[in-house]
């Protein structure tokens, strides 16, 4: 299950806990709790529409500064839109503590963005976290240490397994943008005078009954010139 969707829900894990003091979340850690698209992939690019995932942690999703240009400046604010108000840092920076999360995951949902998170996924990797806290404290360094090397063997997999599942992902969505793209040809073709900017977006939005955001399918659209300026 998802720990918030757009409307917001409330959490069942307690990330702000005493009891998680010491627990903290590192790239491969995040990764393993982000929720699947519905092509079974991981969305390291798309997390939740609006923000992308790299080793340095979470970025807002933002088009190139051409692209930016051609935004009112209405659409332009929402897409810049950031906790600190500088866009090109990271709103979320590796590593994190649960509390760190937390406000993030507050923020995400105050101004309406999607942070599809596995709840079930959340709970393994603070039970493993805590796993290691207690090994570590026992002096077990050798078990300790088998649990680095399980971990690290783990993660060398799953990124094989997102390797190709992201190749997958991103065709598809590839496929998605062109059929945007398509129909926005096609509104074009309709009407007399040619359509533009957020007008456009939002006939093909319509039309093809998408759940993106308007500023989002522009932002694609005009990559493809169809936009009049």
């Amino acid at each position: 299950m998802s720990l918030y969707e757009l409307e917001g829900a409330e959490l069942e894990v307690d990330l702000e806990s005493t009891e998680f003091e010491g627990v903290w979340i590192d790239y491969g850690n995040f990764i393993r709790i982000v929720e699947p698209d519905q092509y079974g992939g991981l969305p390291l690019d798309d997390f939740g529409g609006w923000f992308e995932i790299r080793v340095e942690g979470v970025f807002l999703k933002l088009p190139d500064k051409r692209v930016l240009a051609c935004l009112t400046t209405l659409e332009r604010n929402d897409i810049l839109r950031h906790p600190t108000g500088r866009p090109y840092e990271p709103v979320l920076a590796f590593p994190v503590t649960l509390r760190e999360v937390k406000v993030f995951l507050d923020w995400a949902t105050s101004v309406g963005y999607d942070v599809p998170i596995n709840e079930d996924a959340l709970r393994e990797v603070i039970e493993l976290q805590k796993t290691r806290l207690t090994q570590g404290t026992s002096g077990s360094s050798t078990v300790t240490n088998q649990s680095d090397a399980s971990l690290a063997e783990y993660y060398r997999q799953q990124q094989r397994g997102f390797a190709t599942n992201n190749q997958e992902y991103n065709g598809a969505r590839a496929s998605e943008h062109q059929r945007w793209c398509d129909a926005a040809e096609d509104i074009q073709r309709e009407r007399q005078r040619a359509v533009s900017g957020r007008d456009l977006a939002r006939l093909v939005k319509e039309r093809l009954n998408l759940p993106d955001a308007v500023s989002t399918i522009r932002a694609r659209i005009s990559k493809s010139k169809l936009v009049r300026k």
